[in-house]
């Protein structure tokens, strides 16, 4: 039972894990959207010929990647928090798996037992009483 709950709150905690990961790179997706615009926009800006909005939607491309490269690190550091849960549950799964086929055959080893105990009883009964319940049949 133990076991089990572990299991489950492992399991629950790598749902949790795996959660923030998707949304470390949802930012970086959305770092590297602002970035293509910025870039798109000082892209026409500069056509139009205002390189000062050029100039600003450059600064404002650098900021995105700063905060992108930040992200992305971040985002490196979830990843590992995954697959280090992964492992956690993997081995716990393996543990329940090994308790309960331990169970399973100590449960059949106890059965067997009972089934063997009982032919012995049968065979082990009284020769002297056995001799006279025949003769007497």
């Amino acid at each position: 039972r133990k076991t089990a709950a572990e299991l489950q709150e492992a399991e629950q905690s790598l749902a949790i894990v795996e959660g923030a990961q998707r949304s470390q790179k949802s930012l970086v997706d959305t770092h590297a959207r602002t970035m293509e615009t910025a870039y798109a926009a000082a892209e026409a800006a500069l056509r139009s010929g205002d390189e000062d909005a050029a100039r600003t939607q450059l600064e404002l491309r650098q900021a995105a990647k700063a905060k992108k490269e930040f992200a992305e690190a971040d985002l490196a550091q979830a990843t590992q928090r995954v697959a280090t849960m992964q492992s956690s549950v993997a081995a716990l799964a393996e543990r329940a798996s090994r308790i309960e086929q331990s169970i399973a055959t100590t449960a059949s080893s106890a059965t067997m037992g009972r089934a063997s105990a009982s032919s012995v009883d049968l065979d082990d009964e009284d020769p002297l009483e056995k001799k006279f319940r025949d003769l007497g049949a």
